[in-house]
């Protein structure tokens, strides 16, 4: 007994001294993106809106950036544990092409037609017009974005989370001084309001990756030891990548363009509503960070353990985890739901109807989080972590085309379900059914797959 104490004092400690630095990574971040929508929501719900719109393309790209590092993180994770430095170092590189290749055919759409990338989800003119403005100059902000991600993926991938964190941190505050400065024109400066919000973006971005590069050198990290080695890919080598990282990219692709769909529906209930979800959005951010933090923490341990062949070992992690994230959801639901007024005072939402309606959501959401949290766990800290992204590819995509979207457009298009009605029976519909095939499948062990 004394023994199994110890053992799971340690694999606390150290589930903390990873999933800390992550989370409080996260919610710095998530805090400045609701500072940054504070600061635009003073500009009125059509910039409000404007700016949740292009957001959800800068999402998209995101997205895949991150589709991309899931892939790599798999092979780092347990090359991490199997001590191959060098397939390490192969991954990062390749993962670095792939997102710079992606960043480069986003802002080139950006620049020739952002009008055409904003009509897709809203048809008012002067959302259309705003948002245009805004993705012309925040579209730079992927190609750093998604550098400064591959070099933190490789990074926590290899247990070093603590450097990340600081970059981050870093990052995010000196986003929220230029977006203090450039939004309303303070200290001399002129006022740019959306593009002064879309300029800081891709500074701070900048000045995060150049931070990345320079404390990664300094300390010498893993994957950047032998630098000729990133582009050391042969044959074999990119057949075992595709393998791995084409089930998580095309998850996250085709998951996010469901979400953005779910998007387009919502975007259409009136400039009130969707400015409404995307304070919601912001605010519901900063609750998530934590299910992150641990979801990461969890990837990282599962797959180091599993490349040192300790299966049943890495079974036992991934199990505690799917406890702590659920009882920690009810708890963080529950804070959402208790303080959604006090927030929601800070934003200086336009109308009281934007105010009732994002506290409605913010109620849903605090509601059904566990529902929602567990299966993210599942598919991105589990299963990918353990070799098995295919079913997380297959769960997500059935669970969003099939169940989330046919739910909201029936009660979008088909009866006179209000807007928090609409938002409940997407998520309902798709993380009920979710959560339990998720249950099962983990049950099964099917998920653990060495690679090495």
């Amino acid at each position: 007994m004394k023994n199994k104490n110890m053992k799971n004092k340690q694999f606390l400690r150290r589930m903390l001294v990873l999933a800390l630095p992550i989370a409080l990574q996260n919610l710095l971040s998530s805090c400045g993106y609701l500072v940054d929508t504070a600061m635009v929501v003073r500009l009125g719900n059509t910039a409000t809106s404007a700016i949740g719109v292009a957001g959800r393309w800068s999402f998209l790209m995101n997205i895949a950036a991150f589709g991309i590092c899931s892939g790599s993180a798999v092979l780092i994770a347990q090359s991490w544990g199997a001590g191959d430095h060098r397939t390490i170092r192969r991954s990062a590189g390749l993962a670095l092409a792939a997102v710079t290749g992606v960043s480069g055919i986003y802002i080139l759409l950006s620049l020739l037609c952002p009008e055409g990338l904003m009509g897709v989800f809203t048809d008012e003119a002067a959302v259309i017009a705003a948002g245009a403005d805004y993705l012309r100059i925040a579209c730079f902000a992927a190609l750093f974005s998604g550098i400064a991600l591959v070099i933190s993926t490789a990074m926590r991938s290899t247990e070093d989370v603590r450097t990340p964190f600081v970059a981050s941190t870093a990052g995010v505050l000196l986003n929220i001084l230029l977006n203090y400065l450039l939004i309303y024109g303070h200290m001399g400066l002129p006022r740019m309001e959306l593009a002064g919000a879309a300029l800081a973006t891709v500074l701070a971005m900048a000045a995060q990756m150049c931070i990345l590069l320079v404390l990664s050198r300094r300390k010498k990290s893993v994957f950047l030891r032998e630098p000729a080695q990133l582009l050391a890919w042969d044959k074999p080598f990119v057949k075992k990548y595709i393998r791995v990282a084409a089930p998580v990219l095309c998850n996250e692709i085709l998951w996010a363009v469901g979400t953005n769909i779910y998007s387009v529906i919502l975007a259409r209930q009136g400039s009130e509503n969707y400015a409404a979800y995307t304070v919601y959005n912001s605010i519901h951010e900063i609750f998530f960070v934590f299910s992150v933090g641990l979801c990461s923490a969890c990837a990282i341990m599962v797959g180091k353990t599993i490349g040192e062949g300790k299966n049943d070992l890495a079974y036992e992690m991934a199990k505690t985890n799917m406890e702590a994230i659920t009882l920690m959801s009810v708890a963080l639901g529950a804070v959402q739901i208790l303080l959604r007024y006090p927030i929601l005072s800070l934003m200086h939402l336009e109308t009281q109807g934007a105010v009732e309606t994002a506290a409605s959501l913010l109620v849903i959401h605090g509601l059904l989080m566990p529902v929602i949290n567990l299966p993210y766990l599942a598919v991105v800290g589990i299963f990918r972590a353990g070799g098995d992204a295919a079913y997380g590819f297959f769960i997500d995509t059935f669970s969003v085309y099939f169940m989330g979207i046919p739910t909201l457009a029936c009660m979008a298009y088909l009866t006179k379900a209000s807007f928090p009605a609409m938002v409940a029976g997407m998520f309902l519909g798709e993380y009920c059914l979710k959560t339990i095939l998720c249950i099962l499948h983990f049950r099964s062990r099917k998920w653990i797959r060495n690679l090495m």
